[in-house]
């Protein structure tokens, strides 16, 4: 539990109290950042057809000592109540092309975070904003323990429009510092209001490229039509397709000589359309599955290219996708890594007066290629990879770098996780081996 002060306690011991609890919460809202994070894309990757960038993650906040005092001030706690009763403890944020996209990814992430119990709470600001500002906000209290640092921090989703998120940060910015004169309030009010406008017009046009066509069936040997590209899309997936696959389709097939029979053989092969899927959810990582527009289009380059071609290109798609999470989860993972070697020596100290130095170490090797898992599971790190890869990261040469790579070696041998010795086994699991033997 967090360390709490009363009003009997010297402002000396009042001060290290709050920094000890500050710490602990900080450390403990790092490992949410890491798990939220990785939910959130997870939930982005299910919006929809990829061709339409429908949301991104934002980097992340962990709420600061001075906000945290301001808050507790405000509502009379003190400052260790503040820590676990403020909302948006730990912020992220998500921007979306417009407000279909954003009520979409509101539903999603609750989902994702109802599944694993998680008590969502849902606030609406878009039709009934608050001084102008508008957004989805999802709100819940996540519990987590770590080694004996255990405590109840509580979330806070920011979910905007492109347009809202840049009222936002003009409103922030530019004008929201200080007092804010009521004319001046008024005036970004309004504005507000016109980014809303402006949101439902883009909805609108959003509305009518991805309206549902419908097609009828074409005759044997046909070219390729709206209707016909309807129809087909309709047979193989039990759904009419958007309206701007349709109109894409057609662009694609242009000047080629595919006809109606030959689509239709490609998107009645069950057998290849499971091997499409299959190569981008390998290539993904994800366990994600295509959705019928990513089949439909790869089926498309199958009838232009041929089947080598599509299944590439359902392998390159899903590999695309895992490089950009993959490099969100390397970039919120080594955001918190030490820029030098010995303040990575006194974080580790640190570490292991709390008991569990392993995690940051294990989250890091990953993020800097450094990691591996024994078949047993046990996470394991190269120390040498790790050397070389903070070296790397920071430049350091001569003298510097060899004290680093030294003093990195000798931090991870002394930390209590299991290193690699080129097996690929932990101890336990190379001495069984070599028992057996």
């Amino acid at each position: 539990m967090p360390l709490r002060s009363d009003d009997k306690t010297s402002p000396e011991q009042k001060a290290l109290d709050e920094t000890r609890a500050y710490e602990q919460a900080e450390a403990l809202a790092k490992h949410i950042v890491a798990d939220i994070s990785q939910r959130i894309e997870s939930a982005l990757a299910k919006l929809g057809d990829p061709h339409l960038i429908r949301g991104k993650l934002a980097p992340h906040r962990i709420k600061k000592p001075e906000s945290l005092r301001r808050k507790a001030a405000e509502f009379g706690w003190t400052f260790t109540d503040a820590l676990t009763n403020a909302r948006d403890m730990v912020g992220f944020r998500v921007v979306c092309n417009n407000l279909q996209d954003v009520r979409r990814a509101a539903e999603l992430l609750t989902k994702e975070l109802r599944d694993i119990c998680l008590n969502v709470n849902i606030v609406d600001l878009i039709e009934r904003p608050r001084d102008g500002y508008r957004a989805v906000h999802l709100w819940f209290p996540f519990p987590i323990q770590v080694a004996a640092a255990k405590m109840t921090l509580h979330c806070e989703i920011q979910i905007r429009s492109l347009l809202q998120d840049t009222w936002a940060e003009l409103s922030r910015v530019d004008f929201y510092r200080g007092n804010v004169p009521p004319a001046l309030k008024t005036s970004m009010e309004k504005l507000s209001d016109k980014f809303y406008e402006a949101d439902k017009a883009a909805d609108k046009l959003r509305s009518r490229i991805t309206k549902p066509r419908r097609g009828s069936k074409p005759a044997a040997g046909t070219i390729i039509n709206e209707s016909a590209i309807a129809f087909l899309f309709r047979s193989a997936f039990g759904e009419d397709p958007p309206d701007y696959l349709v109109q894409s389709t057609l662009r694609e097939l242009e000047g080629t000589p595919i006809r109606t029979d030959g689509l239709a053989a490609v998107l009645e092969d069950m057998n290849f359309l499971i091997r499409l899927e299959y190569e981008y959810s390998e290539a993904n990582r994800l366990e994600i599955n295509a959705n019928p527009v990513q089949l439909f289009r790869w089926a498309v380059e199958a009838a232009i290219n041929g089947r080598e071609a599509a299944l590439r290109e359902a392998k390159r798609s899903g590999r695309a996708d895992w490089q950009e999470t993959d490099a969100i989860y390397r970039r919120e993972a080594l955001a918190d890594l030490p820029k030098d070697v010995d303040e990575l020596g006194s974080y580790m100290h640190d570490a292991l007066d709390d008991g569990d130095p392993s995690y940051d170490l294990g989250m890091w090797a990953d993020a800097l290629d450094a990691g591996s898992s024994c078949v047993c599971g046990t996470k394991l790190v190269d120390e040498d990879a790790f050397a070389d890869a903070f070296i790397k990261r920071n430049r350091l040469k001569g003298k510097n770098a060899e004290r680093a790579r030294k003093k990195i070696i000798s931090l991870i041998a002394n930390s209590g996780i299991e290193t690699s010795d080129g097996s690929g086994l932990c101890s336990h699991c190379s001495y069984m081996m070599n028992k057996d033997d």
